[in-house]
């Protein structure tokens, strides 16, 4: 997915036209398949392969309700309202959270558990990185 493209090096005008051009392919107007059945097939082999690791409730960011399942839901709206809304993109997810809510995609509550979820998991996260002085996702 596109969704979190975002200019990082070179040429910032080339980088622009680059995000303006595949809006269309990120936001379309029809989908040829469904975006959530999409996601779902996605998260079930990610869901396989951290259960046959033994981390399924251990992972910060592949258990059950953890950083990707915040992360799926926020860009499967994004995918869904995105097409009719442009102020519902966002390649953040915090600020994707923000402005599902504020086009409705979102209820109050649904937004803020979202947003503590995502906060609680990626602070846990830094700490466990901090640490271990290396990227880690799992807690001991």
């Amino acid at each position: 997915m596109l969704i979190k493209a975002r200019l990082c090096a070179g040429s910032q005008q080339l980088g622009q036209r680059f995000l303006e051009m595949v809006q269309p392919f990120v936001y379309p107007r029809y989908f040829e398949a469904s975006p959530v059945a999409e996601i779902h097939r996605i998260k079930g082999r990610i869901e396989d392969r951290i259960g046959r690791k033994g981390q399924g409730e251990t992972h910060l960011k592949l258990r059950s309700g953890g950083i990707r399942d915040v992360e799926f839901v926020v860009q499967c709206l994004q995918l869904l309202v995105g097409r009719m809304h442009k102020n519902a993109r966002s390649d953040n997810t915090l600020e994707a959270i923000r402005q599902l809510q504020r086009v409705s995609a979102l209820s109050e509550e649904e937004a803020d558990s979202l947003k503590a979820a995502y906060v609680f998991y990626r602070r846990l996260e830094h700490r466990l990185q901090m640490m271990h002085n290396r990227s880690d996702y799992v807690l001991p």
